[in-house]
């Protein structure tokens, strides 16, 4: 790993690009710090893995994770789109938000595909390819070649590639060439990546800690509505799953008529469980909001 050149300049003309070495090798790991980083990455992996024993229905915490991270990953890309408008159906949200909403929701499509195709696929560029696609399908810069690699050469800063800050390979050498960097410290990169996914895993169980004992509390205040307990928490357990609701979706979860489903509301919204967000007096949308700040 010492020796290690991650590439080098190579003359196209009038422009030179980076070609990166090919990583996809055995390593010999000597750095003392990496395998620290290694051995506590894996120890946090494995108490976050725990906690899928004592949460129940793991998978839709896991998918407020995943809208999580589709809100904060767009932004990147100019997508301005929050939590709770994500949440919403297509036909809530607001005409000049409905391209942003698009994105986030096909980043939350693309994103649930990939962890599905990994179950017959290895990480590869076919995967890569096929996820691209689908997060590129019906939005800004679907024409721009979706699921495919470039196949021009492109450039980072400068008003021309003749000044450009940094130019990548040619785009006949992507496919080969997926993944490298400039510089050739690569246990530094190891280092950043497992401080990563220790900082995730440690996230993930800060989180789930706090789902334990938001469940705790709720489950204390909804025993407190006597016969109105179960219909209580059969609608707290929905919003586990999708954090925002209005009374015609109680009604139809429950089976209630709406006069009864807006009577249970105004019970919920008492004890602080739900949160009314329009401020209007028709149309109304409520949040679990307690736990929704725990994703924000």
């Amino acid at each position: 790993m010492k020796h290690f050149k991650a590439g080098q300049y190579i003359s196209q003309g009038y422009y030179k690009s980076f070609q990166p070495t090919f990583i996809n090798r055995q390593w010999q790991v000597e750095s003392m710090e990496v395998l620290q980083l290694l051995s506590q990455a894996d120890r946090e992996l494995g108490q976050l893995d725990m906690y899928s024993n004592y949460i129940p229905n793991i998978d839709l915490f896991i998918s407020m994770h995943v809208l999580k991270e589709a809100t904060q990953s767009s932004k990147i890309e100019g997508t301005q789109t929050n939590i709770e408008e994500a949440l919403l159906d297509k036909k809530d949200v607001p005409l000049d938000k409905r391209d942003d909403w698009d994105e986030v929701q096909n980043y939350i499509t693309a994103l649930e595909t990939a962890i599905k195709a990994l179950e017959n696929l290895p990480f590869s560029s076919r995967l890569i390819r096929d996820t691209h696609k689908v997060l590129m399908q019906g939005v800004r810069g679907e024409k721009k070649q979706p699921g495919e690699f470039r196949n021009s050469q492109n450039w980072i800063g400068g008003a021309t590639i003749n000044d450009a800050l940094y130019i990548p390979p040619v785009h006949l050498l992507v496919p080969d060439l997926m993944n490298a960097r400039e510089k050739n410290d690569i246990t530094q990169w190891f280092k950043f990546f497992l401080v990563g996914i220790i900082k995730t895993a440690k996230k993930g169980i800060s989180t789930f800690d706090s789902i334990l004992q938001l469940q705790k509390q709720n489950n204390l205040k909804i025993q407190r509505l006597g016969s109105r307990a179960a219909n209580a928490q059969k609608i707290t357990n929905y919003l586990y799953q999708r954090p925002m609701i209005n009374a015609e979706k109680v009604s139809e979860v429950l089976g209630l008529s709406l006069p009864s489903s807006y009577k249970l509301i105004g019970e919920l919204e008492k004890m602080e469980i739900l949160k009314e967000i329009t401020g209007g007096q028709r149309g109304r949308i409520y949040v679990f909001d307690n736990y929704l700040k725990l994703f924000k």
